[in-house]
């Protein structure tokens, strides 16, 4: 049975061959020992740091713009503007919303960047902004490690 030598986060032991020898063999035994366990430490201590990234990353834009999208009715807005191009009569009727309520949305999403808009006349079209939802949908998967 081994002695136990050090204990950081393991207990490590040393083989009952090193036990009791003397001379130089036993001081480069444990100066081996001290090695291994000094590379153990090393690699827990980058494993937590490795974990700890998300926490140390800056994700206030991810979390503003995941609750930005994540009410309702901006979520059935999106689906119908992924489809293609629409005025704001167009998604009033399809989706059977006051106008007051439609224009917050449509303000919000705009706001966020995940909408563009364009006046043709007196009509407003809105759109997706696909440059704005690709760059997301990136940061959003590095954050996820896909």
């Amino acid at each position: 049975m081994g002695q136990t030598c050090f204990r950081l986060y393991l207990t490590f032991r040393l083989p009952a061959r090193w036990v009791g020898e003397t001379g130089d063999r036993a001081v480069h035994d444990i100066s081996m020992a001290i090695d291994i366990l000094s590379v153990l430490i090393y690699n827990l201590t980058m494993q937590k740091k490795s974990a700890c990234l998300c926490a140390k990353k800056e994700l206030t834009h991810i979390s503003d713009l995941l609750k930005t999208i994540a009410e309702n009715n901006r979520l059935k807005i999106i689906c119908l503007l992924g489809r293609g191009e629409k005025c704001v009569c167009e998604i009033m009727a399809l989706l059977d919303l006051p106008n007051n309520l439609m224009s917050h949305h449509l303000k919000v999403l705009t706001k966020a960047g995940i909408l563009l808009k364009r006046k043709e006349g007196r009509f407003i079209f809105y759109r997706m902004n696909l440059k704005s939802f690709s760059s997301f949908k990136k940061e959003f998967q590095n954050l996820v490690g896909r």
